[in-house]
């Protein structure tokens, strides 16, 4: 990194040199912050990610949601996808991180709330028609 960042006067000070004494550099770790800090900020962060991965240091920029899904290689994996949704429209989802090609989940809508009621309702409490109708009549029972 401070061969990366040789151009910026303020990172490459000996004192934060890779040969200086890690006592002296933590010793001075806010001006070291400050300095990266400054020689960072005139940079796309991005370009200064493949920048300083081309140079061996393991980097990459802090990324807010917008980010992410603008990210390639997200978009690459199919991190995220839509569904439909009979009421709610279109919805974004976020994959499984992690990808086994013999039992790929399915992703589908679940049932709408109340859709089988009273199909369950009448399994569930051995209910007739009649009953059930009785039961909705007096609010007992809200759908």
């Amino acid at each position: 990194m401070a061969r990366a960042a040789r151009t910026s006067p303020q990172c490459h000070a000996q004192a934060f040199s890779t040969n200086a004494p890690a006592q002296e550099r933590l010793a001075r770790q806010e001006e070291l912050d400050a300095a990266l800090a400054a020689w960072t900020a005139g940079h796309d962060p991005g370009e200064l990610a493949a920048k300083l991965q081309a140079r061996g240091v393991r980097a990459h920029l802090v990324c807010d949601g917008q980010d992410l899904l603008n990210d390639p290689q997200l978009a690459f994996r199919e991190h995220y996808f839509t569904r439909e949704h009979s009421k709610l429209g279109s919805s974004l989802m976020v994959a499984n991180s992690f990808r086994i090609t013999s039992a790929m989940p399915r992703f589908e809508p679940g049932p709408r709330y109340a859709t089988n009621s009273m199909e369950v309702l009448e399994d569930w409490l051995q209910l007739d028609t009649d009953e059930f109708a009785e039961l909705l009549a007096s609010e007992a029972i809200v759908m």
